[in-house]
């Protein structure tokens, strides 16, 4: 069996555009991280745009209505995961290449943070949601290729 690392590089090999990859990590990194902090998050999408390239990237938080402040900075880590899993993957598979609009991470991931933050009155910042995201993703760095995979190449995941 192919390990997911392989395969990752496999589908960069196989020709699927960077940036269908590098948002497709993106949308998984929201997925695992949201899940990990309990919330019911998925199914994590990718569609195809008017001209074949990423039309859009989608996966709901599932914490409408279910937030608190026992999971509020599990949301938060959520929201910065997307930029931290496809950041992992351009480093690892696309040299170093993020895709264009999707470089530091989707404005409305950091909007979505900056509104929930003020909102809860937590002192997180952006820099260290990424950073407890990036400690949460590595303990599942197997399933974030395994994801990212499927996602690429059928357009949807679950966890």
């Amino acid at each position: 069996m192919t390990s997911p690392r392989h395969a990752v590089a496999a589908v960069v090999a196989d020709g699927i555009d960077y940036e269908w990859i590098a948002v497709s990590a993106h949308e998984i990194g929201h997925l695992v991280a949201w899940r990990a902090g309990g919330f019911a998050a998925g199914p994590a999408t990718v569609t195809k745009g008017l001209f074949g390239g990423v039309g859009r990237g989608d996966c709901p938080s599932g914490a409408r209505g279910v937030v608190d402040e026992h999971n509020i900075d599990a949301y938060l880590v959520g929201c910065a995961a997307g930029a931290v899993t496809q950041k992992r993957c351009s480093k690892l598979y696309l040299r170093g290449r993020c895709g264009s609009w999707w470089s530091t991470g989707c404005s409305a991931d950091r909007a979505a943070f900056r509104r929930m933050r003020r909102s809860w009155r937590r002192p997180m910042s952006w820099g260290q949601a990424e950073r407890k995201a990036a400690a949460l993703l590595e303990r599942h760095a197997r399933r974030l290729d395994e994801l990212t995979i499927r996602i690429a190449t059928t357009g949807a995941a679950r966890y």
